[in-house]
């Protein structure tokens, strides 16, 4: 019995031992996969953060490529409008040496002279520099009016054949798809067009583009576009 009895006591302080170690054992388990769900969390975190970054480059891209558009744009029109004032340089030599040519042969006929020469497309102000003159009192009525670029292909102005038509074949005044979408196109390249997008209402319709543009290309002629 004492035998026994020992034994007995032998294995409570072995099992005694065991519960210990297993719960030593249970708690470091349970701080492990504590860790390993905060380290599960944290790379979560950094993918997130990864993706936020790689949409936030890739966003910064696009509008960087949006810039580089709009400034190859801008160059385009700059180096347009340097070739209108070359243009526009030699137009003024021409006219320089015909009025100097004219008075040289004859000085009685060099009004008659000038008035024979081709007609040019008249200057005209600036849209911006023409908003600023309306509130201007002292600027000159003729200073106030811009007037919009027009499209490649549209005459300057009308003659007496072109109000005829439209009034005897109204049918035949009309434009074509193409010509119809160069209009257009002429109208969203200037000023008026991006003011009214950027802002007030920031939209254009028909009324804008009858105001603005139709009606500055056409007061004086007697015809339509």
């Amino acid at each position: 019995r004492r035998v026994v009895s020992h034994r007995e006591k032998e294995l409570e302080k072995k099992n005694e031992q065991l519960t210990e170690e297993h719960q030593q054992l249970t708690h470091q388990l349970d701080s492990l996969r504590h860790q390993l769900q905060e380290k599960a969390r944290h790379l979560q975190q950094l993918e997130s953060a990864k993706a936020n970054a790689a949409a936030a480059a890739a966003a910064m891209e696009a509008e960087v490529q949006k810039y580089a558009e709009l400034i190859d744009r801008e160059s385009a029109k700059l180096s347009e409008s340097q070739a209108e004032c070359e243009t526009l340089r030699g137009t003024v030599a021409e006219l320089q040496r015909a009025a100097e040519l004219a008075l040289a042969t004859d000085p009685s006929a060099s009004v008659s002279s000038l008035m024979d020469l081709p007609a040019k497309e008249p200057t005209t102000t600036n849209f911006f520099t023409a908003i600023k003159l309306e509130r201007d009192p002292t600027a000159p009525p003729e200073a106030k009016e811009y007037m919009p670029r027009k499209p490649q292909h549209m005459a300057l102005s009308a003659d007496q054949l072109m109000r005829q038509r439209q009034w005897d074949e109204p049918q035949k005044w009309t434009l074509t798809i193409q010509e119809w979408d160069d209009v257009l196109n002429c109208c969203q390249d200037q000023p008026a067009y991006a003011l009214f997008k950027t802002h007030g209402k920031k939209y254009v319709n028909m009324y804008d583009l009858n105001q603005e543009y139709v009606k500055k290309w056409t007061k004086g002629e007697g015809c339509g576009v």
